[in-house]
């Protein structure tokens, strides 16, 4: 899968239009933003440009090549608060395990999110979630 493939699946994850504010993070952050802009997403921006505008991104999207650690961690610390509320957060890793996905899914859950959906991506996985505390609760019939 090309690296413009995985692009447009973490478009699709995150169900995003030319409209809504990006930010993007992770070791290719700007081949990413340069395939965006390409695409029309002229509202796209790296973590390090957005650094100013805390909860203003309605998509965050990290190109993770490896397997989730400490430092894909650290970055997601830094761009969490960049993501405005309802928000939605797609991360992709360039490994498909069972084990290193229970280990996103931990990883996010322990920054108060909740992985809604994700697909096969290339050699890897991306998944798309959102905070917890804006998840709104099943309503009782």
């Amino acid at each position: 899968m090309t690296h413009e493939r995985i692009v447009e699946s973490m478009i699709e994850l995150a169900h995003a239009t030319a409209t809504h504010r990006i930010v993007v993070a992770g070791p290719q952050s700007a081949q990413v933003l340069g395939d965006l802009q390409r695409r029309g997403y002229t509202r796209a921006t790296t973590v390090g440009a957005a650094r100013l505008s805390r909860g203003a991104h309605e998509v965050a999207l990290v190109g993770w090549y490896g397997p989730p650690s400490r430092a894909l961690e650290a970055t997601l610390v830094q761009l969490v608060p960049l993501l405005s509320a309802g928000g939605v957060l797609v991360v992709r890793i360039g490994l498909r395990d069972p084990l290193l996905n229970r280990q996103l899914r931990m990883t996010l859950a322990r920054l108060g999110f909740r992985i809604e959906s994700g697909t096969s991506c290339g050699n890897g996985v991306a998944v798309a979630a959102r905070r917890t505390d804006t998840i709104p609760a099943a309503v009782a019939a």
